[in-house]
């Protein structure tokens, strides 16, 4: 089973000891999937969204700093963004040109 994650979550892929911090977009298998399903952390569609169509989740502006870049990275940032400032930086100017597109 795979399934693309829709919100954070931590944890361990089938085979590994050590947790991992997922993001809106990551595919998921195994055990850890049917979890993700069952927590509604992720949906059974295996195709992930274009990298434009992420969905920015409400309430971004209060996240911590690793999930603020976590999801500015997710959203096409580059590994320069390494800051809680840089990232919402970053998710800000997605917001406005997403925005911008829509008012076309």
């Amino acid at each position: 089973m795979k399934v693309v994650v829709t919100t954070f979550f931590d944890g361990a892929p089938d085979g590994t000891i050590y947790p991992k911090h997922f993001v809106p977009g990551d595919i998921v298998e195994g055990d850890l999937a049917r979890v993700a399903i069952e927590q509604g952390w992720a949906t059974e569609d295996v195709e992930p969204a274009a990298p434009g169509q992420i969905e920015i989740p409400a309430g971004w502006q209060s996240f911590n700093a690793a999930d603020s870049v976590a999801l500015a990275r997710t959203l096409g940032a580059d590994d320069g963004v390494k800051t809680k400032a840089a990232a919402v930086a970053f998710i800000t100017a997605e917001v406005e040109t997403r925005a911008a597109r829509a008012q076309v």
